[in-house]
């Protein structure tokens, strides 16, 4: 579907990801820049880049999930997941892989309800989840699920549970307008869990199972990472078995995030200085590249010779400060408004992002 237009695309990138490629960092909205979001890992749902950058307007589309269902009061999503799909390692996706990775990522979190996205829409007051649970997993799988193993995922009085194992429901404590976008990125791309607790599981809130560092979780994505060196490259190849071949051009012009990828090999290497990067572009040596404000005119000014893309303003780039309302003194307005006021964004933006500082 779609064509190979060549076998090996390289990309200079400005900065290699923060905090490796271990996905379980999501907890924490790292790795930035992940280059394993949609490539490797999808979401249940995501967004409609075409009303996003035409219109600006949020339109959620159907991804992982073929289709969901919100309740009259706000409260509760079910989703139904599309049939037949499978994880690269060839492993199913189903419910219960979704549900122990929700669990996980809340055990990982010290048990906060507040896991997901730091957004507390939760109730976890009845819920227990620990070493004991991950043991029970561990001893059922994930694939055909013990009977004790389903009559945990299937308790109605824990905030998220399984339906059958194509179904998934979030309940929420009052209804949040924005659930729907926590689950486009971070903690909202599935993994296959079953391989996880093959290769040594959660690990703890204190201390994430590093074997994913160096060896990335298997998603249901169009691109499979091949090879990896820390702070120097990370290679992808295409999914032999990605599910989403079998969509026709029309299902992929209307969400292009499943597209199934047109070159056979990509390589993103860190290339921390703009004359490395814009010299690897000018002759070959990568085919994309960042360029910032030292090489960007040359690039802009031969348009015969070189393509640009920006973000628009409605593409939800922001650098912005998250401040606790709940504690002291940032419980006071006149305190966060002189927080805000006293901090240059830009200026931290531009040294953090492109300065090559370490946040």
């Amino acid at each position: 579907m779609g064509g190979i237009t060549r076998n090996t695309l390289t990309i200079d990138e400005v900065f290699w990801p923060a905090g490796d490629l271990n996905q379980l960092n999501a907890l924490g909205e790292i790795p930035y820049p992940n280059w394993l979001t949609y490539t490797v890992y999808q979401p249940l749902i995501t967004v409609d880049p075409n009303a996003l950058y035409n219109s600006g307007k949020l339109v959620y589309v159907p991804a992982l999930s073929d289709k969901w269902t919100q309740s009259s009061d706000g409260r509760t999503y079910t989703f139904h997941l599309r049939p037949n799909v499978n994880f690269s390692d060839g492993n199913p996706l189903n419910a219960y892989q979704v549900w122990a990775e929700m669990y996980g990522f809340y055990y990982l979190s010290g048990n906060s309800s507040s896991f997901l996205e730091s957004y507390n829409v939760f109730d976890f007051s009845q819920v227990t989840f620990g070493p004991t649970q991950i043991r029970l997993l561990n001893s059922s799988g994930l694939i055909n699920p013990s009977a004790q193993a389903l009559t945990m995922m299937q308790n109605t009085n824990w905030p998220i549970y399984v339906a059958n194992s194509s179904s998934i429901v979030f309940h929420l404590k009052s209804p949040f307008n924005y659930f729907l976008g926590t689950m486009v990125v971070y903690i909202g791309l599935i993994f296959d869990t079953q391989w996880l607790l093959d290769h040594g599981g959660f690990g703890t809130a204190s201390g994430y199972n590093s074997y994913f560092n160096q060896h990335p979780i298997p998603g249901t994505g169009p691109y499979v990472v091949t090879q990896v060196s820390e702070g120097s490259f990370v290679k992808f190849a295409q999914n032999p078995s990605y599910w989403g071949d079998s969509l026709t051009a029309a299902q992929i012009a209307a969400d292009p995030y499943l597209d199934p990828g047109h070159a056979k090999t990509v390589v993103v290497q860190d290339i921390p200085t703009d004359t490395s990067r814009f010299t690897d572009l000018t002759t070959g040596a990568a085919q994309i590249a960042g360029i910032l404000t030292q090489d960007y005119s040359t690039v802009v000014n031969n348009p015969s010779t070189y393509g640009t893309f920006s973000f628009p303003s409605s593409a939800a780039v922001f650098v912005g400060i998250a401040m606790n309302t709940q504690r002291a003194p940032t419980n006071i307005t006149a305190v966060r408004n002189a927080i805000v006021r006293a901090i240059n964004y830009t200026d931290i933006s531009d040294k953090v992002f492109f300065g090559g500082l370490s946040p």
